[in-house]
Parts: structure tokens; C-alpha cells; sequence
């Protein structure tokens, strides 16, 4: 099931904006500094928009290359800073993008040489934030309130619900706590029904170990759940069982039941809840065999619709 991640599951390296410190030395950049400003973009801004002033940056980037010399191309002392002010530490314009992109590009061929500053609409001179970056020797920062931050890679855990890792069998469940209460909730009993006390939200979905599973009763299945449908009325209406829906393989069936058999591949509902889970009961009746060409996923999520 999409919505947890076995125990150890890695988020991924995420971009952070880390404060980093300013040397007290910084002072004006030298004269072998060249500073060029690219004025704050819009989102409503058009392809065409976007794209000459891309092309705008790139002349003066190619100027700049062209006409600083060789021996200074080596010692490093030339270089350009691009200063522009799109909101990189938040949701930048595309055309503030699309500069970044091209000085990170450009920068590529010409390590040491193309500097990338971005300010917000507070700071009315640049000066400060452009020495700064020179100072620090970063190819990058953005200037907030007096402060430079750097872009690094972080490693972030996951934003997903962790399997239980001493229980073989689980389930998704509301447990009241409010957002953030991250899997931690009583143990349950069986794998009946799953209810939830009071209205919820998705920061009140907990996995909680099952410590047994119940006998099947003559006419129902047992479903190893492969994929779960999940409504806003699963998180918001009190009493309301979560997962009704759901889509799996039939791993056991009771004593009178004939089809589906064990190994067929089933959707159907979960009248008494229990459908996010690791298995999952129901009648029998409350099934039917998944055709070849849907998917678990999309079963799980048309379910009551279709049956």
C-alpha cells in the first residue's frame, strides 16, 4: 500500500536553505567583480516572456566570458554575479528559474567564475549580498533580512506512515490524536473493524500492530490487501471505519464459501472497515474478481461505484 513505507524506508535528499556565516572581513567586492541584475519576474509571465529574458542573460553572460582575459579565466580573480530577486528560497518565477538554470549550466564550463545571489523585495541595495557571496566563496546564496543562506542537500525521512517492525500484521487507524501523532496508538486486538473517535485528519492516521486475527466466520474471506481507496469521509465523519474499499489477493476463505477461492485476485468493500490494512475481512458476497485489466489501485479506488 502506497501510504507506508517498511521500517528504515529512505525519504530522499531534499534541497534546504541553511544559514551559513559571512566572514567580518567582507567588504566591497573587488574590481575584479562584475555585478549584473535581472529584475523580478511574474508568474503570469508567457513562454515568450520567459525566454527573452533568458536570452537577455545569456548575452550578458557571454559578453562577460568574451571579454575577461585568460590569465584572469585562470587565477579566478574575473567573475560575474548574477544577482535577481524570484523568490528562490520559495516558489521562484519561471523566467528567475530559468536564469538559475542557465548560470548553473554555464557554470559548469566555468567553475569559479559565475556567482548566483538572490534577494527578496526588501533589500533595496544588492551591494551587501554580493559581497557576502564573494566572501563566502559559495557559487550560490540567497540574502534574507541580512542573512545569507546556502542551497544543500539534506537527507529527509519519509513522508509516509513506518511498518510496525515487531508485527507481522497491521492496520491504518484514526486515532484522535491530531497531526503529527505518526503510528504511535494502542495495540488492537483483531482484525475487525476500524473506527475513529470524534472527527480526524490525515495527521491522525496511525499504523497499529495486530496481535491476532480472528477466526473467519462460515461465509467470509480473508484479503491481503494490495491496495486501499480512502475518502475525505474516512478522516472527517466520526464513527466512520477507515478503508472500505479495497483491492488484494484472497489468502483464506470460511468454511461455505465456494468463490472467490484462495489466490484470486478480488475488489469489493469492507462494510465493517479494516480495508487499510495488511489483511483485511469480508463477506465473501462484498467481492468480486478484479478483471485483468485494472489495477489494484484503480479498483480500490471505484469500488462502491461498480459493485
Amino acid at each position: 500500500m502506497a501510504a507506508v513505507a517498511a521500517p528504515g524506508a529512505d525519504g530522499g535528499l531534499h534541497l534546504r536553505w541553511r544559514p551559513v556565516a559571512v566572514p567580518e572581513t567582507a567588504g566591497a567586492p573587488g574590481s575584479g567583480v562584475t555585478v549584473t541584475e535581472v529584475g523580478p519576474g511574474g508568474a503570469a509571465e508567457g513562454e515568450g516572456d520567459v525566454h527573452a529574458r533568458l536570452s537577455e542573460v545569456l548575452v550578458r553572460v557571454q559578453r562577460f566570458l568574451a571579454e575577461t582575459t585568460a590569465e584572469a579565466s585562470d587565477d579566478g580573480d574575473e567573475r560575474l554575479v548574477v544577482v535577481t530577486r524570484g523568490d528562490m528560497m520559495g516558489v521562484p518565477d519561471p523566467a528567475t528559474a530559468a536564469v538559475w538554470g542557465l548560470i548553473r549550466a554555464a557554470r559548469s564550463e566555468h567553475p569559479g567564475r559565475l556567482l548566483l545571489v538572490d534577494v527578496d523585495a526588501r533589500t533595496a541595495r544588492s551591494a551587501d549580498a554580493v559581497a557576502a557571496a564573494v566572501a563566502t566563496g559559495e557559487p550560490e546564496i540567497a540574502w534574507r533580512d541580512g542573512q545569507a543562506y546556502v542551497p544543500r542537500l539534506s537527507r529527509t525521512a519519509p513522508d509516509l506512515l513506518v511498518l510496525p517492525e515487531d508485527a507481522s500484521e497491521w492496520r491504518l487507524e484514526t486515532t484522535g490524536e491530531g497531526a503529527g501523532s505518526g503510528g504511535s496508538a494502542d495495540t488492537a486486538s483483531s482484525a475487525g473493524s476500524v473506527g475513529s473517535a470524534g472527527s480526524a485528519n490525515v495527521g491522525d492516521l496511525a499504523v497499529v500492530p495486530v496481535v491476532s486475527a480472528a477466526p473467519l466466520a462460515p461465509h467470509e474471506i480473508r484479503v491481503a490487501v494490495r491496495a486501499a481507496g480512502i475518502g475525505p469521509d474516512d478522516l472527517t465523519e466520526s464513527g466512520r471505519p477507515v478503508g472500505v474499499e479495497g483491492a488484494g489477493i484472497v489468502t483464506e476463505v470460511g468454511a461455505e464459501v465456494t468463490a472467490p477461492a484462495v489466490g484470486d485476485r478480488v475488489w469489493g468493500v469492507f462494510p465493517e472497515g479494516g480495508a487499510a490494512a495488511r489483511t483485511a475481512v469480508t463477506d465473501h458476497r462484498s467481492v468480486a474478481r478484479l478483471p485483468k485489466a485494472l489495477t489494484f489501485a484503480a479498483a480500490a479506488a471505484a469500488a462502491t461505484p461498480y459493485l
